[in-house]
């Protein structure tokens, strides 16, 4: 395994195809290194990371699912039938920015004003990660997101290993707040959802490759994807939910082409939270408390690891890896407002 600095490899002569086993880290390292790919390996990035690209690569699957590609300019003139929601978000892009939930009583000027405003911020913050084209489409009914770290081994195979759920936050602003997974997750949706995996790349014929998959469950009881991205695989500290739980690394297990065996996990809850700034903004008016906020998360939780984030360049200041043996102390985690973790700079 050869650990490759982004400019270093987008300023040499080496180029990395579809036969080679590759890990990029960020949304943001893509356009860096993506003229140093073969075009059958870009091409497989830009269909996954292209929210229109892969909607319309699934689009016989899923039949009855509206979906359409539109630019700002265009958002003021969207009509959403009674009854019917739509989420409109930009085609690339992540960490919920600029992602907005639509239906008849919706202000789409007002909309776009606020697209127009989340991606300025967020491109600074993460450049060159969001597109300006946008992608509107029906909302998906459902509780609890799920999200999925998986990769096709050299057979072209789907091996399943990390299955997280994404429940919704208390406040709506808090988009990426919390993941967690145990055994029984496993137990329960491994076999289903490597059975979709497996099936999908009957088209694609995809192998060597890792991706970040979210899904809803509908009133069906259906999986219906959210957006695939190979950028996201383990992204944002994720992946290290496994290693601080239980020593697996998922990056490494990728690259030696092997498997998890959840049969031996233990019963307990592992949980990766996301603290976020006061008004979910950057700014160097305030500083967070993490020593408060790591008292208030020990008293239901063993706290594996605390990361710290720079929180006057992103709109987040750690991240927490937590474990507990009882599922129904997640309710304080949902309900957390990081207002009282913030402090006013005198």
């Amino acid at each position: 395994m050869i650990k490759l600095n982004a400019r270093d490899l987008a300023g040499s002569d080496t180029i990395i195809t579809a036969n080679d086993l590759l890990y990029v880290s960020s949304d943001t390292i893509y356009p860096i290194i993506k003229n140093k790919l073969s075009d059958d390996l870009k091409n497989n990035f830009e269909i996954f990371r292209n929210k229109y690209k892969f909607r319309s690569l699934i689009a016989h699957l899923f039949e009855n699912f509206f979906f359409e590609e539109i630019t700002i300019d265009k958002i003021h003139t969207i009509t959403v039938p009674p009854g019917r929601k739509f989420i409109l978000k930009p085609s690339s892009g992540f960490m919920g920015g600029a992602n907005f939930v639509i239906d008849a009583r919706t202000d789409k000027k007002k909309i776009a004003e606020e697209v127009e405003k989340e991606l300025i911020d967020f491109n600074k913050m993460y450049p060159r990660a969001f597109s300006e084209k946008m992608i509107l489409e029906d909302y998906i009914d459902g509780k609890d997101e799920y999200a999925v770290d998986m990769y096709y081994n050299t057979k072209g195979q789907a091996v399943i290993l990390g299955i997280y759920v994404h429940p919704q936050a208390v406040n709506n602003k808090y988009v990426q707040l919390l993941y967690y997974f145990n055994k029984e997750i496993y137990q329960k949706l491994a076999s289903e959802l490597t059975r979709f995996f497996d099936t999908l790349n009957k088209e694609l014929n995809i192998k060597n490759f890792p991706i970040h998959a979210e899904f809803k469950i509908n009133h069906n009881g259906q999986f219906i994807p959210i957006e695939f991205n190979p950028c996201r695989f383990g992204g944002m500290g994720l992946v290290d939910l496994a290693y601080y739980g239980m020593g697996i690394n998922f990056i490494k297990t990728y690259f030696e082409q092997q498997s998890v065996d959840w049969h031996q996990w233990t019963s307990e809850n592992f949980y990766w939270l996301l603290g976020y700034n006061d008004k979910n903004e950057r700014s160097p008016l305030f500083k967070p408390d993490h020593r408060l906020l790591k008292n208030v998360l020990s008293k239901g939780f063993d706290l594996l690891n605390y990361t710290e984030i720079d929180h006057t360049n992103f709109p987040v200041f750690s991240i927490s890896y937590l474990k507990n043996n009882t599922i129904a102390t997640i309710d304080s985690l949902l309900s957390i407002d990081f207002k009282e973790f913030n402090q006013k700079v005198q």
